[in-house]
């Protein structure tokens, strides 16, 4: 039983709150890119929702540059070149300042490769196309590579030659000053393998593909054997790197590998082995692999290797989730778990081979993510995250954005989708649920309140009385054509949506917008209420929130917090208020009790409301206001008259209340319940359903 109060005190303002602390991790889990600069020293490193960071002390501290989606780097004459997800080629000082895009276009903004050949840099891009420069990114010449514009996944120089690795389309190269291409992989399976990495020795070509596990030519490229011998042909090897004559291999399910015979034998490396591996880069003194958590450094040529992440963080922490006293994040493509309020993670869902996932919600079956992509709208656990299983029938076809469990149902917001999908078996089957809800609306958030589901569009929001079976498409705000909502956030008949103008408000269930005004310079992003607290999280501009219904806002404490910090997900426990960032990882603000409605309005009247949902299984909501201090009790008795359940019994302060029942315990049928207090006494009927 869950009971949520709200108090009336006789003070002015909230507590003064401690200031935040970063937690310990996750530490981020797609590190593309580790480069050491052979003049300075100093380590560069970048990924996927995660800052630019470097490390001038060997990888013991590192600092934070700039946030942003970075698949590759170099550094050459004073410069550093970052390759991005997106953005072309960006190019900065040594120090990571002075930040220029000096390559974009429509065939040159994802940039997954870029190398240093002949003292002429090479970019190799996501449309089949290696860019090159030889007057340091002033100006670039476009090479195409002749296979269906085939991604271009990875370079390296082999015997003065550059070697590129293609999406489905095997290894081309390119001798120097020609711009033609020719066609290593002319036969065989691994001319239509997708080649992740290159690597050379004594002779021996050796090339990583995504699934196929390791490939060899003894020859120069003229015929390729796959490896089986210490590692699986299924494997995907993002990374391959030649050091001192061992090769290491990075891959993605078992650690990273070694071979000292040119490949044709590999072994694990202890300390690594449940790690996913996606780079590698080394001198003489150290070694550093980017992996599934975060940095790791060797000290002695590979045969150990220990975390080497201090200062780092994940980047954009889509969802903070609490469950089973474990505590949840999603990060881009990976689900990590705490059990210890967040000192330490672990990894327990990752698939780079799919979309971001969005968010994370439970029943009493299981743990629910959406947003894996087409084929893999919702993934479920019921260990608690240990493992996971695809439960997407019916739902196949779309990907999903957010999902939400109420009653005996599961709903999730899909993309491109003219439905609410609904589940009644823990998310087995799926139905879509459209009735009402305007073709390609693009449903992107749920809420709830005592009455109604609402489901968030991008510029429209639908409200159901009846489970999903028939939606009502409500008045928007009066906006401009380039309104988008963001969130949504209900508690009884107040509705706040966050979008791009700002955050408006409705006290009649969203028949009727207003604005709301408040003292931020940027937009608002998040929305989460805290029993009837409304907090917000911004772009850029922290955490704010309101203790009177949005009518009057405060800055929440950014003592602790980076400047210019995006708040993306809240969630409150017992003891600590957690945030998630975009780039900088998860806060914590220690001793929330001050987060109570301290200028609530005392009731008029006693009130019993209906519970929602209803029918329901297993569990129920039921609200209740009382006006003055009174002795309350709340029980449920079957259709005989017998009780079945005491949910509260105590004398209350004025407030209004709510209390989750759960009747796991009970058969269906009809039952009712009780509220009394001092002379007031109302009783209401509701329904289990199993």
């Amino acid at each position: 039983m869950r009971t949520v109060i709200v108090l009336l005190l006789l003070i002015p303002s909230l507590r003064i709150y401690p200031q935040w602390t970063a937690l310990n991790g996750p530490h981020p889990n797609r590190l593309t890119s580790i480069v050491i600069d052979s003049g300075t020293g100093r380590i560069y490193t970048c990924g996927y929702d995660v800052a630019r960071y470097y490390s001038d002390d060997e990888g013991g501290n590192w600092t934070a540059i700039s946030t942003g989606d970075y698949l590759s780097i170099l550094v050459k004459d004073n410069y550093v070149f970052w390759g991005s997800d997106g953005g072309g080629v960006m190019r900065t000082g040594l120090s990571g300042s002075g930040f220029n895009q000096v390559l974009f276009n429509s065939n040159a903004s994802f940039i997954n490769c870029i190398i240093n050949f002949n003292d002429t840099i090479y970019a190799g891009s996501d449309m089949g196309y290696v860019y090159r420069s030889a007057n340091n990114g002033d100006s670039w010449q476009a090479l195409t590579v002749p296979y269906n514009y085939h991604s271009v996944l990875t370079l390296s120089e082999i015997s003065n030659e550059l070697y590129a690795g293609l999406k489905s389309g095997g290894i081309y190269k390119l001798s120097p000053g020609s711009s033609s291409w020719t066609k290593v992989t002319t036969s065989g399976t691994l001319a239509y393998l997708s080649v992740l990495s290159i690597a050379y020795n004594n002779g021996t070509i050796v090339a990583g593909t995504k699934n196929n596990g390791i490939y060899i030519s003894n020859d120069m490229g003229s015929n390729w054997t796959q490896v089986n011998s210490g590692i699986a042909d299924t494997a995907s090897v993002y990374t391959l790197h030649q050091q001192n004559g061992i090769i290491y291999a990075g891959t993605g399910d078992e650690g990273l590998l070694k071979s000292t015979d040119n490949g044709s034998n590999w072994e694990p490396i202890n300390g690594t082995t449940n790690l996913a591996v996606y780079c590698f880069a080394a001198n003489q003194n150290f070694y550093f692999i980017g992996t599934s958590d975060g940095i790791y450094k060797s000290t002695d040529s590979g045969v150990s290797w220990s975390s080497g992440s201090n200062g780092m963080s994940a980047g954009n922490i889509r969802s903070l989730f609490l469950n089973n006293n474990y505590f949840y994040a999603v990060i881009g493509h990976s689900i990590f778990r705490s059990s210890d309020s967040g000192n330490n993670w672990q990894v327990k869902y990752s698939d780079f081979d799919n979309a971001i996932i969005y968010c994370l919600t439970n029943n009493d079956y299981g743990i629910y993510a959406s947003g894996p992509q087409y084929g893999k709208s919702v993934i479920r656990s019921t260990d608690n995250g240990d493992t996971w299983q695809i439960v997407s029938s019916g739902i196949n076809d779309f990907a999903a954005q957010d999902i939400m469990s109420l009653g005996n149902y599961l709903f999730a917001a899909t993309i491109d989708s003219p439905y609410v999908y609904r589940s009644g078996n823990n998310g087995d089957s799926w139905e879509g649920k459209g009735n009402g809800i305007q073709t390609n609306s693009n449903i992107i958030k749920f809420a709830k309140n005592n009455s109604y589901i609402f489901a968030a569009a991008k510029q429209e929001i639908f409200r159901s009385s009846d489970m999903g079976d028939q939606w009502q498409l409500l008045p928007k705000p009066n906006v401009d054509a380039g309104f988008v909502i963001n969130s949504i956030a209900a508690r009884d008949t107040n509705i706040f949506i966050s979008s791009n103008s700002g955050i408006y408000r409705s006290t009649d269930s969203g028949d009727s917008w207003e604005l709301l005004s408040l003292s931020a310079t940027y937009q608002p992003i998040s929305l989460y209420f805290i029993n009837y607290t409304i907090f917000a999280g911004f772009f850029n501009d922290g955490l704010f929130y309101s203790t009177d219904n949005g009518n009057n806002w405060v800055k929440y404490n950014t003592a602790g917090l980076p400047n210019w910090v995006s708040i993306n997900s809240i969630v409150q426990t017992d003891n600590f208020l957690a945030v998630g960032t975009i780039f900088y990882g998860i806060f914590t603000s220690m001793n929330t009790v001050g987060i109570q409605n301290e200028r609530a309005t005392i009731p008029t009247k006693f009130e019993l409301f209906q519970n929602f949902p209803n029918p329901f299984n297993p569990s129920t909501d039921i609200s209740y206001s009382i006006p003055r201090r009174s002795n309350v009790s709340l029980k449920v008795f079957d259709i005989l008259g017998s009780e079945v359940a005491e949910l509260v019994n105590k004398e209350m302060e004025a407030g209004s209340y709510q209390v989750s029942f759960n009747a796991s315990s009970l058969s269906s049928g009809v039952y009712f319940y009780r509220l009394q207090a001092g002379d007031y006494v109302k009783i209401k009927k509701m329904v289990i359903l199993k």
